[in-house]
């Protein structure tokens, strides 16, 4: 009989035991102070309880205590990447416009030069003397034609 009480208690645990003291009281009181007071008299089982609550209790102390500290150094780790990659952006966009901003400058004054040019290009008629010409039905814009290069 000891062996199925100690096998109901160990399988059901503390709550097992808690609901037995409701439902039965009368019969799981006496058996748990028997229990309880085997349990107490035993050393090896003294330091089996102790070694079981040093590990639950290390246990709880581990998620919780150094779950929020580790969460705290990988918070500023990931706020000390984000200013390094500030400064990194920052100095590769210096870097950048020091090296590409006169080029692009340059570039810039070579396309206006060309625009201006295109547009004096397109403003510009020659004239034109021979009646051939003036016969043309493209009128005004027949100067605006250039024969083709041969290729």
């Amino acid at each position: 009989m000891w062996i199925w009480i100690v096998g109901v208690v160990s399988s059901l645990g503390l709550v097992g035991a808690i609901a037995a003291c409701i439902v039965a009281p009368s019969v799981a009181i006496p058996v748990l102070s028997k229990i309880t007071g085997a349990v107490l008299k035993c050393k090896p089982c003294l330091a089996a309880l102790a070694a079981i609550a040093l590990l639950f209790t290390g246990a709880l102390y581990g998620v919780h205590v150094e779950g929020a500290r580790c969460d705290a150094r990988i918070e500023r780790m990931r706020q000390a990447a984000e200013a390094a990659r500030v400064d990194r952006d920052a100095e590769v966009k210096s870097d950048l416009e020091q090296t590409f901003k006169p080029q692009i400058a340059t570039l810039a004054q070579e396309r206006d030069a060309l625009a201006e040019k295109v547009k004096q290009y397109a403003q510009h008629k020659p004239v034109s003397t021979s009646p051939a010409a003036r016969a043309c039905k493209l009128g005004d814009a027949a100067g605006l034609l250039r024969p083709s290069q041969p290729r």
